[in-house]
């Protein structure tokens, strides 16, 4: 991952969890972002590095559940906040994903 999309990541994430928390600590939120980003980071590696070989389809599972115990913990939201933002950041980057990939298949062409 670029140091661009890992930047897009920490963008996105804060402000979800600033936007469904409603937190207003302008240090809490930051940190707990970066937190699950860098947790984030660690799942994603150690998944596709062990895991992909044997389970390759599962390993987007094994990070979206990674995405929700770290934004669970970390931030202590109640569930459904949880949800949400685990919800919105998946269909954000899945959307992202898709823009970035047509852009790359537009510029090769």
């Amino acid at each position: 991952m670029n140091i661009f999309g890992t930047f897009l990541q920490v963008g996105i994430l804060w402000f979800l969890i600033t936007l469904f928390t409603g937190q207003t600590n302008s240090n809490v939120s930051p940190t707990e972002t970066w937190i699950v980003v860098i947790g984030m980071m660690i799942v994603g590696f150690l998944s596709r590095v062990i895991l992909a070989p044997f389970l390759g389809p599962f390993v987007v599972l094994i990070d979206a559940g990674a995405l929700y115990l770290l934004v669970d913990k970390v931030c202590g939201t109640a569930r459904k906040t949880t949800l949400k933002i685990c919800g919105w950041y998946l269909g954000i980057s899945f959307v992202l994903a898709l823009v970035w990939a047509l852009i790359q298949s537009a510029a090769r062409s």
